[in-house]
């Protein structure tokens, strides 16, 4: 494992199984340059909502064009949900969310670690598998956020 602010994910796991970022600023970044590569598939269970006007259209953009985006956020954070909630973007709260991780397709994971403030992010479709089976229970067991005006 490598520790670095920035990060070529998609060239250097190649060569490096593991990457370690350190700051929230970090991981967000990282999030957000793998949203932009989502292909098929986007899960994310966030303890800590951080999504701005520009992720949120990026989320709608991903999902309008066919990747399966969903979002489960914590019981609590539903307001800084909702904005989601109004496109293709099927997102949900839930009490047993105690840990933030992304799934990219089927591949790419990016794990937050401590207490949110660095990340581990790697490829391995294996521990993407295991993460996904712990993603849909907790899914298929959370509240749908609607739209406000829903």
């Amino acid at each position: 494992m490598r520790s670095t602010g920035q990060v070529n994910f998609n060239e250097d796991l190649g060569r490096n199984p593991a990457w370690v970022v350190a700051g929230r600023s970090g991981v967000v970044d990282q999030v957000r340059e793998q949203l932009e590569l989502a292909e098929s598939r986007i899960d994310a269970l966030e303890r800590e909502p951080w999504y701005g006007d520009d992720d949120i259209d990026l989320l709608h953009s991903c999902a309008s064009d066919g990747c399966d985006v969903r979002v489960v956020g914590r019981s609590g954070a539903e307001a800084d949900l909702e904005p989601l909630a109004d496109s293709d973007v099927s997102v949900r709260h839930s009490t047993e969310v105690k840990t933030s991780f992304y799934l990219i397709d089927d591949d790419r994971v990016i794990l937050n670690i401590g207490r949110g403030d660095t990340g581990v992010m790697f490829r391995d479709t294996t521990i993407a598998t295991v993460l996904t089976t712990e993603f849909e229970d907790i899914y298929k067991a959370a509240t749908e956020v609607t739209a406000p005006d829903a």
